[in-house]
C-alpha cells in the first residue's frame, strides 16, 4: 500500500470515529439527564405517596370511632337523667276512708294507698292537694326545698291562710314522711317509696300519750302507836 493510500485509509477512520463519537457522547449526555429526571420524579412520587397516607391516616381518626367507645358513649348517654316538666299542680293522696286503728297505747292511725309517682313530682311553687279523715281537703302550695345527703325536703304553705296552716314532707331512701298540720287536726303519714302503702297517725294521741304523767300518790297509813 502507497503512502497516500494508507494517509486516505486513516483519514477515513478518523472521520468515522469522529462521527461515531458525537453520538456517544450525545448519549452520554442523554443518560445523565434521564437518569436525573428520573430520580427526581421518583423522589416526588414519594413525596406523594407520604402525603396521602398520612391523609388517609387522619381522616380515619377524626371520622371512624372503635365501636366500644361508641357503646360506651351511648351508654353514657342513657343513663343521664331526662328532664321532665313536672306539674303545677299535685295529689299527693286521694282518700284515707280505711277503718280506724287503735294500738295498745291509745293511738289512732288510718291505713292508705299512695302513688309512689307522686314522690318524684314534688316542686317548689307546686299546688299540693291532700285527702285528710272525713273527707276534709287540705290544699297548700311548696314554698321551698331543702336537698340534703340522704334525704330531700319540701315545705308548703297551707292556702287557707291558716297561721298555723304547714305542710312538711321528707323524702328519704326508702320511706318518706309528711307533716300536717291544719285546722282538721294534726297527722303524720309514713309512705313506703317503693309500695306507696302509707300510715296516717293522729298525732293529738301521741302529744297526750307524752303529756300523761302518773302523779298518783298512794295514802300510807301511819301508826299512831
Amino acid at each position: 500500500m502507497t503512502a497516500s493510500a494508507i494517509l486516505i485509509v486513516q483519514n477515513f477512520i478518523g472521520e468515522d470515529n469522529t462521527v461515531k463519537k458525537k453520538p456517544v457522547t450525545n448519549d452520554v449526555v442523554s443518560v445523565e439527564d434521564i437518569n436525573k429526571i428520573k430520580k427526581d420524579q421518583s423522589i416526588k412520587k414519594r413525596n406523594i405517596t407520604a402525603i396521602k397516607t398520612n391523609t388517609e391516616v387522619i381522616d380515619q381518626d377524626s371520622t371512624v370511632l372503635p365501636e366500644a367507645e361508641v357503646n360506651a358513649i351511648k351508654a353514657a348517654i342513657s343513663d343521664l337523667p331526662s328532664q321532665v316538666e313536672k306539674p303545677a299542680n299535685l295529689e299527693l293522696w286521694s282518700s284515707v276512708d280505711s277503718e280506724m286503728n287503735t294500738n295498745e297505747e291509745g293511738i289512732r292511725s288510718q291505713s292508705f294507698n299512695v302513688n309512689p309517682a307522686a314522690l318524684e313530682q314534688l316542686s317548689v311553687g307546686q299546688s299540693l292537694t291532700i285527702e285528710l279523715p272525713n273527707q276534709h281537703q287540705l290544699t297548700a302550695t311548696i314554698n321551698n326545698t331543702t336537698n340534703g345527703a340522704y334525704s330531700e325536703s319540701w315545705n308548703a304553705k297551707v292556702d287557707n291562710n291558716s297561721p298555723v296552716g304547714s305542710v312538711s314532707i321528707t323524702k328519704g331512701k326508702e320511706q318518706s314522711i309528711v307533716y300536717i298540720n291544719s285546722e282538721q287536726g294534726e297527722y303524720e303519714a309514713y309512705i313506703d317509696n317503693k309500695t306507696g302503702k302509707a300510715s296516717l297517725v293522729y298525732l293529738a294521741d301521741v302529744r297526750a300519750k307524752a303529756n300523761f304523767k302518773n302523779d298518783t300518790v298512794e295514802y300510807q297509813p301511819q301508826n299512831l302507836r
